[in-house]
């Protein structure tokens, strides 16, 4: 009996030992990615397949995106896929984010995923998201700055000027959002060509149900 229990208890501690085994994460991570339709190269994974990974010198390319990160962490609760959610706690460190706006904002929305995934944590360091011109939507090319833990503080780099203020995520699956800003009115240009002085502050909302807000220029 206690041969058998302690036989038991060895192979359970092999097994928790094997899936934090560099080889295997890199296996799943690469093949997860691929899933994905992600391609590129991650210099080093760590962690345990059953709470969370670490990936340092991240450089991937995926539809509408492309990511480039000195060490993503991410975290997640597998009990969650009980409840059909998945937990997340993800930092990112020293990262440029090369989306698309055709990307961000789908012609047609696709249906609800089969596993909602919730954050409880998203903390960011030193993030650079770069916005290249719209071509299917109406939309100017994009620097933005972004850095801090909900909110997060940002700076936003349009053609005519600038704007920074801070992004509160009003809902753990990031679907709604409140932003407070302040800048120049001539950040508006690309859409009203002529704007020129003065300055602009406002907060906007943005929920699923549409966008709403209000602004003041000075």
């Amino acid at each position: 009996m206690r041969r058998g229990l302690l036989l038991l208890l060895g192979f359970a501690l092999a097994l928790l030992l094997l899936l934090s085994w560099p080889p295997l994460l890199r296996f799943f991570v690469e093949r997860g990615l691929a899933l994905g339709g992600f391609s590129g190269q991650v210099q080093e994974v760590g962690g345990h397949l059953l709470l969370g990974l670490r990936l340092e010198g991240v450089n991937l390319q995926g539809p509408g995106l492309a990511l480039k990160a000195e060490e993503v962490r991410l975290g997640y609760d597998l009990l969650g896929l009980l409840r059909k959610e998945l937990p997340l706690s993800v930092s990112v460190k020293r990262a440029k984010v090369q989306p698309t706006w055709e990307a961000l904002i789908p012609e047609k929305p696709g249906p609800p995923p089969a596993i909602r995934v919730v954050y409880r944590q998203l903390l960011l360091e030193e993030v650079q998201v770069e916005l290249p011109k719209g071509k299917r939507l109406f939309l100017p090319p994009l620097r933005l700055t972004l850095a801090g833990e909900n909110p997060y503080a940002f700076i936003a780099r349009l053609p005519g000027g600038s704007f920074q203020g801070e992004a509160h995520a009003l809902a753990r699956d990031l679907s709604a959002w409140e932003v407070r800003y302040r800048g120049e009115v001539a950040g508006l240009s690309f859409f009203y060509p002529g704007l020129k002085g003065g300055r602009l502050s406002g907060v906007f909302r943005l929920l699923p149900s549409g966008v709403e807000g209000e602004s003041q220029v000075e």
